[in-house]
Order: structure tokens, then C-alpha cells, then sequence
């Protein structure tokens, strides 16, 4: 029903857009994203691979990264800054255990450079998981 009322008054793929992303979900290394317009407000949802570092202790195991935001552009244009709010969710699996969590909540601010069909994108967040904050950047095109 939600497909309907999204897709319905925009044709198939109106306002719906995908983009690869750093930190984007902000619980990933690397993302992909699919994201919709309804001018001024945006919401995005993704899912990414989380590197883990050379010292963890389990380094054979799957870990992804999923994440829930919404931007409000404050202008409509090609240059679009905006302001966003989303939290992050992260699992794993390894030869021993699974886990999954939700990570703390994020807040942030940036520059959203769209045209009809290609954008690209920059923000700077704060998060109870990242301490001093986190950037977010990548590549899209809409659908």
C-alpha cells in the first residue's frame, strides 16, 4: 500500500533515486543507498559493508551496516543545503555468534549539488558513536 501511494502519483521511479555513499549508512565503510524527494523533505534508507580493523579479533565474518535518515533542503536549485537527522543499525556474523544493534542517533548538516538526473553529496554529523563527528560524501543518480 505504501508502494502505491509513493509511486502513484509520480509515475514508476518519480522522486526515487540510488547513490553510493562513504559512511552512508553511517554505521558503514561504503553504501548504497536509495533515497526520495518530496521537495523540501527527503528520506533516505540504505545498507553497507562495515571494514573492520586489522586488530579485531574477528576479522572472517560478515558485518554490514543499515541506516534511516530524513534531510530537510532548505533551497531547491542545483545547490541544495540541507539539514539531517537519521540513526544507524550494524550486524554480524562469524563462524562463532551473530549480533545487531541500533547505534545512537546523528545529527548533522550539508550540501546536497542535484541536477535532473546526477547529484552529489557532502555532510558533517555528530553521533554518540563517533565522538568528534563523521563525513559523509558520495555519488547518485535518480531513477
Amino acid at each position: 500500500m505504501m508502494a502505491i501511494l509513493l509511486l502513484g502519483s509520480q509515475g514508476i521511479c518519480g522522486g526515487w533515486s540510488v547513490n553510493m555513499g562513504y559512511h552512508n549508512p553511517h554505521t558503514s565503510t561504503i553504501g548504497v543507498n536509495f533515497m526520495h524527494v518530496w521537495d523540501p523533505y527527503v528520506v533516505e534508507a540504505g545498507l553497507g559493508y562495515i571494514r573492520l580493523s586489522s586488530s579485531s579479533d574477528d576479522i572472517s565474518g560478515i558485518n554490514l551496516g543499515g541506516g534511516v535518515n530524513g534531510k530537510y533542503l532548505f533551497r531547491s536549485g542545483l545547490f541544495r543545503p540541507y539539514l539531517q537527522a537519521g540513526f544507524g543499525m550494524s550486524s554480524g556474523v562469524s563462524g562463532d555468534g551473530a549480533g545487531f544493534g541500533v547505534s545512537g542517533f546523528f545529527l548533522g548538516g550539508g550540501l546536497l549539488v542535484m541536477d535532473s538526473s546526477f547529484y552529489i553529496y557532502s555532510s558533517y554529523n555528530l553521533s554518540e558513536g563517533y565522538g568528534s563527528g563523521f563525513l559523509q560524501f558520495g555519488v547518485g543518480f535518480n531513477l
